[in-house]
């Protein structure tokens, strides 16, 4: 459970409230601790992170050191947030309480690190036909309902300074055709092209900067002239859905990536390419969101191995239409519900799924639809979730040319453990044994359609 920490103090009565391992304490070298970041001189919002056994309502931020409190914190449907004026880079503290005015109150420390601001640097081409509509304006996509207060140089001896999303500043002309670097500083929450606007003018985000930046949801969607992509600090960025999805050409330096509070990475690198980031040390607890997060990747080949994948809910169409074969053997899928077309179209794909907890999966639609190579181990999967609509297992297989007899015989024997009338099933070409064929018998009994190698 997080609560929105805007530097200021939250409401309500600290008292003893419950640490990490439940024990009630005021002393704050006894109390569990929580890390946060802000870029210094400006007034932010923080998320208060608490256990996600009760719901806040009430919160408390005091002994704030290196920082003030701008706004007092407050809880709205569970989440808690508090702003803060920092001063100086360097670091900062603070404790907090949380309470659902019941049973339940967590007590936690605030260790807050106050960076540096790095400009936000990219390379924009004006005056080029092939490059947008060739004329000799740039408006920077700024996104409603964010936060702004930053100066812009605009690389030809100009500047702004733009403190709202519609700020007219944020539009410029520039007297002559040519190659133009425009940098950033102050605070900059989001950007938004989303396939619109000047999208195709820019042609290179040579240092992505630390500005505060909180959301890249379809930020640099449909750039199609995007190449270089540099830095950055996303340690307070939520979102990356959609990120680079439709710039074919973009190839993203991620190996320095703070990932440990993005929650939604659907499309992240749809039809992206060109891309093919570095994954390996991505801290990814805060996942909930995988949909077609590599869908046309073509070019990728992310490290996933070390995911931590217990919070994903979906993981549909993650790896279709790639060559991606990821090594997913350590993933938790305890709490997936949809891995429809996970692979589909995948023909380099043959992951190791025979750990996985599928207790929850209600959708297996085309999962491995013309994934060649895939001949997944599907001997411990439990089907009991899937739902009672014709295309829950529905084209599973389609064009598949791999999977084993055994291994289709446990695929079988699974949905007929269900108990389940009335639904469709493809193996590709695949044909079943002994046990297997009973239980496709039984299947067929119960009005399956199932369409295989025999």
């Amino acid at each position: 459970m997080l609560c929105v920490l805007l530097i200021a103090g939250c409401g309500g009565s600290a008292g003893g409230k419950l640490n990490l391992n439940g024990n009630s304490s005021n002393d704050s070298q006894s109390l569990p601790s929580n890390n946060f970041s802000i870029i210094e001189n400006y007034n932010q919002a923080l998320s208060l992170k608490y256990p996600n056994t009760f719901t806040g309502t009430t919160c408390e931020v005091t002994d704030e050191v290196g920082v003030t409190i701008a706004n007092a914190c407050t809880c709205s449907v569970g989440a808690c947030q508090v702003e803060f004026n920092p001063a100086t880079a360097g670091s900062a503290s603070f404790n907090y309480s949380i309470s659902d005015n019941g049973a339940n109150n967590y007590e936690a420390k605030g260790n807050l690190t106050v960076k540096a601001i790095v400009p936000f640097q990219s390379v924009w081409r004006v005056g080029n036909v092939s490059y947008g509509d060739g004329d000799l304006t740039v408006t920077l996509p700024l996104l409603s309902g964010r936060e702004y207060d930053f100066t812009v140089d605009w690389g030809d001896g100009n500047t702004d300074t733009i403190t709202s999303h519609d700020d007219v500043d944020k539009n410029h002309t520039y007297a002559s055709a040519g190659d133009y670097t425009i940098s950033i500083s102050g605070l900059v929450e989001a950007w938004y092209f989303a396939n619109t606007g000047d999208k195709d003018k820019i042609i290179a985000v040579t240092e992505l900067g630390t500005v505060g930046w909180r959301e890249f949801w379809q930020a640099f969607r449909g750039c199609t002239n995007l190449t270089t992509f540099e830095g950055g600090d996303l340690s307070n960025v939520t979102t990356i859905s959609s990120m680079f999805s439709d710039s074919p050409n973009v190839t993203p330096n991620t190996s320095g990536w703070n990932t440990q509070n993005i929650k939604h990475m659907s499309e992240a690198f749809l039809n992206a390419a060109s891309a093919n980031p570095d994954t390996s040390n991505w801290d990814t607890s805060s996942l909930t969101n995988l949909q077609s997060a590599f869908d046309g990747a073509t070019s990728a080949n992310p490290d996933v191995s070390n995911w931590d994948t217990s919070r994903v809910t979906t993981i549909y169409s993650t790896f279709a239409n790639s060559t991606i074969n990821p090594d997913v053997s350590k993933w938790d899928t305890s709490n997936v519900t949809i891995m429809g077309t996970a692979f589909y179209q995948n023909t380099a794909a043959n992951p190791d799924v025979s750990n996985w907890d599928t207790s929850k999966v209600q959708s297996f639609y085309a999962m491995f639809y013309g994934a060649t190579s895939a001949n997944p181990d599907m001997s411990g999967w439990d089907f009991s979730s899937i739902l009672t609509f014709i295309q829950s297992v529905d084209n599973m297989f389609v064009g598949n040319t791999s999977l084993s007899t055994e291994n289709y015989n446990n695929l079988l024997i699974g949905l007929d453990a269900t108990g389940i009338s009335n639904l469709n099933l493809h193996g590709g070409s695949a044909t079943c044994s002994g046990a297997g064929c009973t239980a496709k018998a039984n299947l067929q009994g119960r009005s399956w359609t199932i369409t295989d190698g025999v």
